[in-house]
Parts: C-alpha cells; structure tokens; sequence
C-alpha cells in the first residue's frame, strides 16, 4: 500500500506531492521500498536493525527519493555485518536524495560510497566500519551533504572518509575516534576541496602522516571547527599538508594534537591560510592566538569554551554568532558581545547545535 504524506514529511519539505511507501509494512526490506518508490517519494523505515540481502549495498539508482527513519538512528540501525557497503550512490543522484535518521555500521568498503553522486545525510551515525577506500564515507568525484552527522570508530585509509577530486559538505558535524593510515579522520588527494563548517574533529590518530587530516594536492575550507586531540605516528598530529595543498582555516581550535599541530610541506603557490585561529604553539596569520581555549564539557556537550575562555569574541570581528551564548537554551551560558567566538559553537551556523 502507498500511503499520502504525513504532516512531518510535509513539514520537511521533502513531498508535498509524493507518496510514501513504509518497511516493513508495505516493502520487506529498504532497498524494496526504494525500488517501488518513484521520484521525489518517500520511504519510511519503521525502528529495528536491518540485515541481510535487501538491506546493505542500497542503491538509490539514479532517482532522487527520500529514505526517512520513523525514530532516528539510535533506533534504527543497517547493519552489513561484515559485508559491503551499506548505502552506495552511484547513478549520479543529486542532493534531493535525502537519508535522515539511521545508523550504519559493519560496513568493510565503506559505511557510504559516493562516486559522481551528491546525496544528503542529516542525523546519521556512521560507526564501526571499515575499508581501503574510507571508512565511513568514501567520495570519488563527489559532493555529498552531511549535517548533524556523527562519523566515528571507522577505520580505513582515511578513518572518517576518504575523498578523490570530491567535495562533501559537512556541517555541525562530529569526526572521532577514527583511525587512518594516512588521515585518521580525512584523507584528500587529488584536487579535493572539503567544506568543514562549525565540526569536531576530535581523538583520531593515523599510522602514518595526518592524525585529523591529511592533504594532497587538496585545500580544505574549514570555518569554526576544533581539531584536538589528535595523534599520527607521522607528521601533522592534527593537520598535514603536502605538496601542492592548500585550504582556508577561520574561526578554528587546532590544539592538543600529537607530535605537532600543523605541517605544512612548503610550497611557493599552496600553504594554508589561517585566520583568527587559536593554534598551540602559534601560526601566522591575522588574528592568530595561542593560548589555551579553557575547553569544557557540559550537558552533553563537548569542547565548549568556558567563560573566561580567550576564544571568546575573538573570531573574525566581521562575522557574528548566529546565537550568542546568552540564549536560554545555550549550554554553559554567559553573556557575551555578538562577534564570533573562536571554535565549533561560535559562527553564524552555531544555532545547529540547538536540539
């Protein structure tokens, strides 16, 4: 049975037209729900753990439909146990195919693979998967979308993802706990250029160079994020750019990292920019500090800024938060001026991280 749009759906925005079509109840797995759901329609997946044929290696096929949880990723779980890849775009679908609300894990070639495709993730956990060509995400040729996605304990050449000439997006995202050889959390090579907005890239390590992210002929654009507590047996325990790399760094925390925060291979054409940046042990750069940032945790809330933090109102005075820290739902409140703080809760995006 084809059921019209709930009221959520519609408030979404995602089928104002469209049909939706539930899993179990009208389809046995998700990838036959997919199948029987046409453009722009939605599949509904009620709350359990899915396996086996039907329910790994799910391919959207070129058409943009919406594939929705009833209750979110802590209750919704596709698990590969062991096998593939658990969602795999690659018909050239575009940001209307839309996944929201699922955890994936035990994926071994990735938890998502991306080639020449640009999908959407909102509130997915991807953890505890494995591969060579990116742990949690591989993106060949790609610009895919994640927003409020946490990305951890994936392991692969590039923990969290790996990215060839692609460009995924993420944005009030949690890159942590994941473990590359070159990239704990990101591995970028070949023209890639990744935009990083108001994220924490937090507790990945890599065997070799990059403990958060490793660059090769790539330039990252990150803007309030923090990059702490990294680790690489190699060089750049947070940061590493190579030859011919680059990126724009604004607003960010790169701290407590191991053995060194940022190494950057030198280049007349393609160093990095920094811009009011908190790096320990200092970086060149407008607006540049190196004190400590007085992290806290809070409410369930990691890397906040206390108070007195010197991160405070110290980002770049022509961009203000979108919330100031006064908001009564504001963890860890105080008052403070509307120009942005330094770090992943400061910056015209930080109302995302409001639940």
């Amino acid at each position: 049975m084809r059921h019209q749009c709930s009221a959520l759906l519609v408030a979404l925005g995602t089928c104002a037209q469209a049909t939706v079509i539930r899993v179990p109840a009208d389809q046995p797995t998700i990838q036959a729900g997919l199948d029987a759901a046409g453009e722009g329609d939605t599949v509904l997946v009620a709350p359990g753990t899915y396996t086996g044929a039907g329910n790994q290696n799910i391919e959207f096929r070129g058409v943009d439909r919406v594939l929705l949880s009833e209750s979110g990723a802590a209750a919704t779980v596709i698990d590969c146990q062991g096998a593939g890849s658990a969602l795999d775009f690659s018909g050239a679908e575009t940001p209307a195919s839309l996944v929201s609300g699922f955890t994936i894990t035990g994926a071994t070639f990735s938890g998502v693979d991306c080639v020449y495709s640009s999908p959407t993730l909102i509130d997915c956990v991807i953890s505890g998967n494995s591969g060579g060509s990116g742990g949690g995400l591989s993106c060949r040729s790609s610009h895919p979308t994640l927003i409020d996605c946490s990305i951890s304990e994936n392991s692969g050449e590039g923990g969290a993802a790996r990215c060839k000439s692609s460009g995924p997006v993420f944005i009030n995202c949690s890159l942590s706990s994941n473990n590359g050889e070159l990239g704990g959390a990101l591995y970028l090579y070949d023209t890639s250029a990744p935009i990083l907005t108001n994220c924490i890239i937090s507790g990945n390590s890599a065997t070799g160079d990059g403990g958060a992210i490793f660059c090769s002929e790539s330039n990252p654009r990150l803007s309030n994020c923090v990059v702490v507590d990294n680790s690489s047996g190699g060089l750049g325990g947070g940061l590493y750019f190579g030859y011919y790399s680059g990126g724009e760094l604004t607003n960010c925390v790169i701290w407590g990292n191991s053995p060194d925060q940022i190494h950057n291979v030198p280049s007349d054409h393609w160093n990095p920019t920094l811009r009011y940046c908190d790096v320990e042990g200092g970086y060149e750069g407008t607006g540049n500090i190196d004190a400590d940032p007085l992290f806290r945790s809070f409410g369930g809330f990691d890397y906040l800024l206390a108070p007195s933090s010197p991160c405070v109102d110290s980002g770049d005075p022509a961009i203000e938060d979108g919330v100031s820290d006064w908001h009564s739902r504001w963890p860890l409140w105080y008052p403070n001026a509307p120009r942005s703080d330094m770090g992943a809760y400061g910056g015209p995006g930080n109302a995302g991280w409001l639940r």
